[in-house]
């Protein structure tokens, strides 16, 4: 999940940060269950977007999906299925 669980559930999470004017974000990595992103969290990563970013929708899709890399990664590289 691109956000902080169990905070941001659901879609559209960046452009509710921008609206929000909330910037700081995150992935979560958890089990699905019944609800809306409501499972067990596995794994987190936290940060906020840097303020030359902030209200450019492009850049923090790509600052997010750089995070989100790096979160898999390490799932993976600890996890090791």
């Amino acid at each position: 999940h691109s956000q902080n669980l169990p905070a941001m559930k659901g879609g559209g999470g960046l452009s509710w940060n921008i609206m929000m004017d909330y910037f700081l974000s995150g992935h979560t990595i958890h089990l699905i269950d019944k609800g809306i992103d409501t499972g067990q969290i596995i794994m987190q990563k936290n940060y906020k977007f840097p303020n030359k970013i902030q209200n450019s929708l492009e850049e923090m899709k790509n600052y997010s999906f750089e995070g989100g890399k790096k979160l898999i990664l390490k799932f993976n590289y600890e996890f090791r299925f």
